[in-house]
């Protein structure tokens, strides 16, 4: 209320060059009117952090709501089996990222000369955060879009379907776009959801009517909710704690792969794998990574043989045009839009 956020949080010295955009607005003009963004930028701060409490409580109310669950399925089968406690939200962290949020774009040439995060600068030369501290709120950052894509993706195929009323159940999530969301955030990702939460309910209180709006809001909450719930039932909280089913020496051996960094690329393919087959075995990966191996290898035959014969002055009758490998859709940036499996949640 006291508009003091430009005084606390100070941006980089005038002469240090700062670039990106503010609301989707570029960060260049004279210094009044760089003055003029960054005070829509902190009026658009406000704005966020008054949606967070909304969007904290239907994630508490999911949460004990999945406790009751748990519980009761634990005293109707007399199991002995404890459920591992969830990844929980950093409430403090949570709330400076929210705040921060609209100059997540902005970044600036430290003394070193590499371009750095202008929020990072913020909680460094503001309130001295600990290092470790500014690195999670950059991290929250950097993947809050991503987040909101999963949100919003899903939200587009409830509008789409015929019955206008909220279902009972989402479309199960992907699990390998969402595992390596969750892998990349590790702890953070129950944070980054509710931020993105807080993202997406913005968007929708700045257009429409006050009915729509409301329904809009409402929606978005029990999308976040239940995206919530899919990715405990989907077993992908701590994906990033399970274990390799091959270590490095293993895929050499098994492989026949030369240390360096191919064999990089190899535990890459296993992350992938093993993300998308949760129960699969040793001898199922190492089959599949020799499938990988051989497509590598005759992808780079065919490159080699079309190389040669360019340069014998050889060329194909016809061009040669490949189609999107399996890693290469695997890899697309996430920002396009997420595909999403038809099959109920489990």
């Amino acid at each position: 209320e006291l508009k003091l956020a430009g005084s606390v949080f100070c941006f980089p010295p005038k002469d240090v060059k700062v670039s990106g955009t503010v609301l989707g607005h570029e960060y260049v003009g004279t210094e009044e009117e760089l003055a003029h963004l960054r005070e829509i930028g902190w009026e658009e701060a406000r704005a966020l952090l008054q949606l967070l409490p909304q969007a904290m409580e239907a994630h508490n109310d999911e949460l004990h709501k999945i406790e009751e669950d748990q519980t009761h399925a634990s005293n109707t089968t007399s199991s002995n089996n404890k459920h591992e406690p969830p990844s929980v939200v950093d409430i403090r962290l949570l709330h400076l990222a929210v705040f921060l949020l609209p100059f997540r774009h902005l970044l600036y040439i430290d003394k070193k000369g590499k371009e750095q995060s202008v929020v990072s600068y913020m909680i460094k030369e503001s309130i001295k955060y600990k290092t470790k501290d500014i690195s999670s709120v950059v991290a929250l950052m950097d993947h809050a879009d991503k987040m909101q894509t999963i949100i919003r993706t899903l939200r587009d195929v409830l509008e789409q379907s015929t019955n206008h009323e909220f279902p009972s159940e989402l479309p199960q999530l992907c699990r390998l776009e969402t595992g390596l969301l969750l892998r990349t955030t590790k702890d953070l990702w129950v944070s980054c959801l509710l931020m993105a939460s807080v993202a997406e309910m913005r968007d929708v209180q700045s257009c429409g009517n006050n009915s729509v709006v409301k329904n809009g809001m409402d929606d978005v909450l029990q999308t976040s909710r239940e995206t919530y719930r899919s990715i405990l039932n989907l077993g992908l909280d701590k994906c990033w704690k399970v274990r390799p089913l091959l270590d490095g020496r293993q895929l050499i051996k098994s492989l026949d792969l030369p240390k360096g960094p191919l064999v990089g690329v190899y535990l890459d393919d296993q992350v992938r794998w093993m993300l998308q087959h949760p129960n699969g075995s040793k001898e199922e990966c190492e089959r599949h990574l020799w499938q990988r191996k051989r497509e590598r290898e005759g992808a780079d035959e065919e490159e080699h043989e079309i190389s040669r014969g360019i340069s014998d002055g050889v060329c194909p009758s016809s061009p040669v045009k490949k189609g999107n490998s399996a890693e290469e859709n695997e890899g697309r940036h996430f920002s396009k839009k997420m595909h999403v499996e038809s099959m109920d949640l489990m």
